[in-house]
């Protein structure tokens, strides 16, 4: 793991140290820096979430990742620095009963400082602020919501409180350490069955200071507080233009005429 390369990717600029600190200014430079995206979903290149893919397509080339290749190339990078880190698994919550069991549908870390442990996720498409505590509950400020975690059932499940005040399960998810390749039958699924949402349109979402900017299909929404701002790619040269300026994303020509096709029969739809 080249952390001097992680260091210019991501901007940032302290030490490189096993502490909450680190630990809280890494996950926020990654999310400034790192996209949340699934574009070589609709560019049929099969998703490789290895450590050396990862680390070559997000800090290398320049892209962001679905959950499994974001949080595996954190789980690398914290590695490397010698936190104590794990893989879990969780389930996106749509209501009950769960659908999946928490069969390795959703990839997020668990990190051990100290007496703590604490929920990390680099690549569930929201900041939920700081590296939220397991066993002692405490909110975190996240970008559109307060979160925190608590017990759901006879597991754990990330909360946000809704617009009515009412905590909300973003995710649910246990507490048990997994391996990288446990995840390999969930990512073939995102990547190739008919129910998979990442299927249905392209997504490109980046956290911002003030807000989020997100592009799906040919929409580009752009939020800062109260205020969005939408628009739409009508050609090539215009999403050629957001992936680089808003996103730092750079394709060949020939893939993003192949977007362009798909972004634009979701707008003529």
């Amino acid at each position: 793991m080249n952390l001097e390369r992680v260091r210019g990717r991501i901007q940032y600029f302290g030490e490189f140290k096993p502490t909450l600190d680190v630990l809280n200014d890494l996950q926020k430079q990654f999310l400034l820096h790192v996209p949340f995206e699934n574009l070589d979903i609709h560019l049929n290149i099969p998703l490789d979430y290895s450590s050396k893919n990862v680390f070559n397509k997000i800090i290398e080339n320049h892209r962001g990742g679905v959950c499994y290749e974001n949080n595996s190339l954190f789980y690398d990078i914290l590695k490397a620095i010698g936190f104590q880190v794990n893989f879990i698994s969780g389930e996106m919550f749509k209501g009950l009963p769960l659908k999946n069991d928490l069969d390795h549908m959703h990839m997020a870390l668990l990190v051990r400082i100290d007496d703590e442990i604490f929920l990390v996720d680099v690549g569930n498409g929201k900041s939920f602020g700081s590296p939220i505590p397991i066993i002692k509950k405490t909110y975190s400020k996240g970008e559109d919501s307060d979160y925190i975690v608590d017990d759901f059932q006879d597991m754990k499940a990330l909360y946000f409180k809704d617009s009515n005040g009412v905590l909300t399960p973003r995710y649910v998810f246990d507490l048990f350490p997994k391996k990288r390749e446990d995840f390999k039958q969930a990512c073939v699924f995102i990547e190739t069955s008919t129910d998979s949402v990442f299927l249905k349109e392209t997504l490109v979402s980046l956290y911002q200071e003030e807000g989020r900017t997100t592009l799906t299909g040919a929409k580009l929404i752009s939020t800062k507080g109260v205020n969005k701002l939408t628009s739409y790619m009508s050609s090539i040269e215009e999403l050629k233009t957001v992936l680089k300026s808003t996103f730092n994303i750079a394709l060949d020509e020939a893939q993003l005429e192949q977007l362009h096709k798909k972004t634009n029969e979701l707008l003529i739809l």
